[in-house]
């Protein structure tokens, strides 16, 4: 949010993908909608939407001990406010999308 507001963006488009772009995820529109409070500069409890995105339908794999491929550390950092200090760059080259990180400085080209 702060690297986008650093930036001027006149418009943003948030995208809740959920699973495969195909089933809506609890945990993706929250998020979402968490965002577009922030970007508009409204009050909003961080909290609350936490616990909804731990009651949600997207952390019950992260909750059971016998899916070890999603470590409940994943969700717990997920939840974590002003944890990672950098944006997710979507880059497609051919027929591929390459992401990478970039610096939160607003001066960086993203």
């Amino acid at each position: 949010v702060e690297y986008i507001k650093k930036r001027k963006t006149e418009k943003v488009t948030l995208v809740a993908m959920g699973w495969s772009g195909k089933v809506p995820a609890d945990e993706d529109l929250l998020c979402a909608r968490y965002l577009r409070d922030l970007l508009e500069d409204k009050k909003t409890d961080y909290e609350k939407i936490r616990e909804n995105v731990v009651k949600g339908n997207g952390a019950e794999k992260f909750l059971d001990p016998e899916r070890i491929e999603y470590p409940i550390k994943d969700l717990m950092l997920s939840l974590e406010l002003d944890r990672f200090r950098y944006t997710v760059k979507a880059e497609k080259e051919q027929e591929l999308i390459y992401l990478s990180s970039s610096s939160c400085d607003a001066s960086s080209s993203f």
